[in-house]
């Protein structure tokens, strides 16, 4: 297995000896032992990236933060002399420590003809430090032992198993092929503009959750070719249609295969005053469905296994290993992102990496909750300049500054710049009321967080935005509402544990006795000390509880 860019100024192998190599075959292994257990513990890092005080406790345990961080600091200019020319392959940008993959290849197979035996990871390893030595037995440990995936993660296995950016990328692409709208009797320019529109709309969602050719035209005409080689592309066409009848306005959005015109996906709306209205949560369900339809569609003709160098159906499988949730799917989800960065170095994809932390800090599933929430953060500021006019970069942006900063404006600022850039995000509105609700504005911040579910449909996300709409009625004050929504949420999602503390909470607000210890026992599975009173712990990620003040509400013997 590999990580890394066609193009990398340099190789790390770490089954065997630590070595690093230039494309020249030259020898850039730093010679101190720690500058090599920090390229170790880089390599195998989420992202390839570490926070510098994780480092400093990993090397320099048994001393204080100052002489941690001169040594780290020394460390880092050894590796850096070491690298020569190739010295920006390690990045060090403010708390965090980063080997830049697009530069550097991290090979973690061995090499072929070496030797017979099996190899050792990092077997040249010798950092006298117990928190490195306990760190290492653990990886080796790991990569001796690893077991084969379930079936339904087989594709993602033999995905992961070849190098992380085929040529193949240059090869295949996916495209969408607008149509422009079929004559309607008339041909009123009232409908093509609302067709028009309603394209833009689904073509910029596709656009912004992935790497998708846009190819418009409308202008030209449904017949007119576009000069592009099928072979070379997984295309789709997308068709919207708007007809009067009467009084009752008619649109129809379609997807089919252009290779044989095959139908893929039909929806449509009627509406009797639909003047202006470009932005009515049905509609807007409509389109998102639509968006869905189109990457469903993308998988089934693209065939994942064999396409495995086309990045927006790694990040679409990544997106379906992060909502089965559990650090192992969670962990999937994070290599897949990271793969799919390296093929199209794309904004969205850090935003996707930087939103599953917030699952990691929100399930309790981090190791090292600082370390998690400061890579979120980085992740983060990362995307929103690589995307900074990303609806859905914003969106995650915004969820991140909530969760891992507990900073509530800046939440506000992006999602609201997020439904800005694109109203029919669900993401966005739902982050748009949460921010709102801490700010004291709930009433707002649930009627954005129920009009958010309006708009998911019955897309993947649902689960989430139900959970989040929950939040935003229990700090509204509104517990029926809040109750059903927490249900819903933990319906879809049973493992989801946000919900159900809301819900072990709630019931006891409304006497119902059995229905809160069900969520207790849950919970207890999966958090063996959970129990009432660890929802009055501040440190416990259930911030939205004590912010409703329903705590206080509950009787003392209870909690």
């Amino acid at each position: 297995m590999s990580s890394g860019s066609p193009h990398s100024k340099l190789v790390l192998y770490a089954m065997g000896p630590l070595k690093v190599c230039a494309a020249d075959g030259s020898d850039k292994t730093p010679r101190g032992q720690k500058a090599r257990g920090l390229l170790a513990l880089l390599a195998l890092a989420p992202g390839n990236t570490r926070a510098r005080h994780w480092l400093q406790d990993k090397l320099w345990s048994d001393r204080g933060p100052k002489q941690g961080s001169d040594s780290l600091r020394q460390c880092l200019a050894e590796i850096r002399k070491s690298f020569g020319a190739a010295r920006s392959c390690l990045v060090s940008k403010g708390q965090m420590v980063t080997l830049d993959t697009s530069r550097i290849t991290i090979v973690l197979t061995a090499q072929r003809g070496l030797t017979n035996e099996s190899p050792i990871l990092f077997e040249n390893l010798d950092v006298r430090d117990g928190e490195f030595e306990d760190w290492l037995r653990d990886r080796r440990s790991e990569f001796e032992n690893a077991e084969p995936l379930d079936d339904d993660d087989a594709p993602v296995a033999k995905i992961l198993a070849k190098p992380a950016a085929p040529i193949e990328i240059a090869a295949k692409r996916l495209q969408i092929v607008v149509s422009g709208q079929r004559p309607a009797t008339g041909g009123a320019s009232k409908e093509r503009l609302i067709a028009d529109t309603l394209t833009d709309i689904v073509t910029r969602t596709v656009s912004e959750l992935g790497t998708v050719d846009i190819v418009d035209l409308r202008k030209a005409g449904p017949r007119a070719g576009h000069g592009t080689n099928s072979a070379n592309l997984i295309s789709l066409a997308v068709l919207s249609e708007a007809v009067t009848e009467q009084s009752r306005m008619n649109v129809r959005l379609a997807v089919s295969s252009e290779s044989d015109n095959r139908l893929l996906w039909s929806g449509a709306v009627q509406r009797t005053e639909l003047d202006g209205d470009l932005h009515s949560p049905e509609l807007l369900r409509t389109l998102n469905q639509m968006a869905e339809e189109i990457f469903s569609s993308f998988d089934h003709i693209a065939k994942l296994p064999k396409e495995h160098g086309i990045a927006s159906l790694l990040a679409r499988q990544a997106t379906k290993c992060l909502f089965r949730l559990g650090r192992s799917n969670l962990m999937m989800a994070d290599r897949l992102f990271e793969r799919a960065f390296a093929l199209e170095p794309r904004g969205v994809y850090l935003a996707w990496r930087a939103y599953l932390r917030t699952y990691l800090l929100a399930e309790l599933l981090a190791e090292d909750r600082q370390v998690v929430a400061e890579e979120a953060v980085a992740f983060m500021y990362q995307a929103l300049e690589m995307e900074p006019r990303n609806s859905y970069v914003a969106a995650f942006s915004a969820q991140v500054h909530s969760i891992a900063r507990q900073s509530p404006i800046a939440a506000f600022e992006l999602a609201e710049r997020s439904v800005e850039l694109n109203p029919a995000n669900p993401m966005g509105w739902a982050c748009l009321g949460i921010a709102e609700c801490y700010l004291g504005k709930a009433q707002a911040g649930l009627e954005h967080a129920l009009l958010a579910r309006e708009l998911v449909g019955a897309t993947p996300l649902r689960f989430q935005i139900n959970a989040l709409a929950c939040i935003a009625a229990t700090m509204a004050g509104d517990i029926d509402g809040s109750i059903l929504l927490g249900e819903a949420a933990h319906g879809l999602a049973p493992d989801f544990k946000p919900p159900m503390r809301f819900l072990s909470a709630l019931y006891l607000l409304r006497d119902q006795h059995e229905q809160s210890q069900v969520m207790v026992d849950r919970l207890k599975r999966m958090e063996p000390n959970f129990s009432y009173d660890l929802l009055r712990d501040r440190g416990y990620p259930a911030s939205s509880l004590h912010r409703s003040k329903l705590l206080e509400k509950l009787p003392g013997r209870q909690i």
